[in-house]
């Protein structure tokens, strides 16, 4: 790479043995800006029993090595919890190692799964044999000491301990670190209409959206329209749209919040994009810790920073769209002048690759999901949930002249929305909206395997429906592909 002058910057995944200096001399110098380290536990008898033939010496080494290219090259950990014999004390002596070591990345842990032939699959062998995947395709996480729940609980506790070093975020390697190891998405065979008339504005309000934030900027950036991202982040109280909430016992807590805002990762997320993308993305945060007054006061803040008319698009975190539906949307738009909104079809995901599969059920109806908006200036939102644009004397005209459900469905329009798919977004609703016992329940749909099932047997809140197991055969690609964007 050095000879060729290839003039490329990249990132590398490492073991810390063998690595010399004169070795990461030469990486740096061949445009390597980021490198991330296996770690793999900070528990000395828990690396012994993973056989990984490495060492906390050769470790502590790797990271010093680095700290010679401070501001040019960042740097991470990979860890995994749920190794036979994990324990409290052993996820506290892997936080207090990487509280020691120099990091500029919050750490990554992954839960273990077991795949056949390696040695913890040996030594499972009580537990589980081959035939468990003739029977389903879903990983096999190593339960047999601990909770599901156990095991990202101390994931979390371990991707928020390390002893992070400052650094420039403008000049991190962002290109498939900070932003994702995104797939680009394909141009369908479609004549755009670069020329359409009316901006495209999306909006997303947000707490702790990793790793759902990660997915929207390729896809924005692959647009061929004019399009700008307003992205509102923080704690709404619970008032309004989802005081509801409050008779089931949601609430907001420290656990869910930093003085106001995420505890995950977004903000700095966030605070990088907007270096990144200043003339497209705009972002609004209450100051001094403050929450914001319900959701409603959330998607009105963009509303004096539009332009006097738009097509405005309401995008949550978890909800991922493609590029061929967006352009049709805006074609059937610029169609069709007197429409004022637009009902959509949505995949509605329950687990990472469970979905409601049944039509006019729980989240499936032809009215359930507005999200596509004709706005004019003085236009605002009356509510949020459900979504209700109001002009100035109050007149919701979008539920008044809209194109259907079915309409957008016919021509190929969806959107995914992985709503049930992450424990830590299970545990916020549990937590947030008052759903008791939301993850247990949620863990329980989980175990079951590739049949059809209805939902209400495991979440009380919902209704009846069929879930199915996507098939992308079937049903085309699965937006939410999960290791990466994790």
């Amino acid at each position: 790479m050095i000879d060729r002058k290839f003039n490329l910057t990249w990132a590398a995944h490492g073991r810390v043995h063998p690595i010399s200096q004169e070795m990461l001399d030469a990486m740096v110098e061949a445009g390597c800006r980021h490198v991330c380290w296996g770690v793999e536990s900070g528990s000395k008898e828990l690396l012994q029993s993973m056989n990984k033939k490495i060492n906390f010496d050769q470790v502590k080494n790797a990271y010093e090595l680095c700290t010679k290219y401070k501001g040019v090259l960042t740097t991470g950990a990979f860890t995994m919890v749920g190794y036979p014999g994990e324990s409290d004390k052993t996820i506290k002596e892997t936080c207090d190692f990487l509280n020691n070591i120099p990091l500029t990345d919050s750490p990554s842990s992954s839960v273990l799964y077991v795949l056949p032939g390696t040695q913890v699959y040996k030594q499972l062998k009580d537990h589980i044999d081959d035939s468990y995947w003739e029977k389903t395709d879903d990983v096999f996480y190593n339960t047999t000491e601990h909770s599901l729940e156990t095991l990202h609980k101390w994931a979390g506790k371990v991707n928020n301990s390390g002893n992070r070093q400052l650094i420039d975020v403008s000049k991190h390697f962002w290109d498939g670190i900070l932003i994702g190891k995104i797939p680009v998405p394909k141009i369908p065979k479609v004549d755009f209409k670069k020329t359409y008339d009316m901006p495209l504005h999306f909006f997303t309000i947000v707490l702790n959206g990793m790793p759902f934030i990660r997915y929207h900027i390729k896809l924005l950036q692959s647009l061929p329209f004019d399009w700008h991202w307003h992205i509102v982040e923080g704690v709404a109280d619970l008032k309004y749209d989802t005081q509801w909430s409050l008779a089931g016992g949601g609430k907001i807590v420290d656990k869910i919040h930093r003085n106001g805002l995420s505890n995950d990762g977004t903000t700095e997320y966030l605070d990088l994009l907007k270096k990144l993308f200043p003339d497209r993305i705009s972002i609004y945060r209450k100051e001094n810790g403050k929450f914001w007054n319900g959701k409603v006061d959330m998607v009105n803040a963009p509303i004096p920073n539009l332009p006097n008319q738009c097509l405005l698009w309401q995008v949550d975190v978890d909800e991922f769209w493609d590029l061929k539906s967006i352009s049709t949307m805006v074609d059937m738009f610029d169609n069709r002048k007197d429409v004022m909104a637009a009902y959509v079809y949505c995949y509605y995901f329950v687990g990472p690759n469970k979905y409601v599969s049944s039509m006019n059920t729980w989240a499936t109806k032809p009215k359930d999901w507005i999200r596509v908006f004709r706005f004019y200036r003085g236009f605002h939102w009356k509510m949020h949930e459900p979504p209700t644009l109001v002009d100035k004397d109050g007149k919701d005209w979008g539920r008044l002249k809209f194109i259907s459900r079915d309409e957008t469905l016919g021509s190929g329009i969806s959107f995914q929305h992985f709503a049930y798919v992450y424990y830590k977004q299970v545990e916020f609703k549990e937590i947030y909206y008052g759903y008791k016992n939301a993850v247990e329940y949620w863990n329980k749909l989980q175990q079951t395997n590739g049949e059809r099932i209805n939902p209400r047997k495991f979440l009380p809140w919902a209704e009846d429906a069929v879930v199915s197991t996507w098939d992308e055969k079937d049903k085309g690609e699965l937006l939410y592909p999960g290791e990466w964007i994790i």
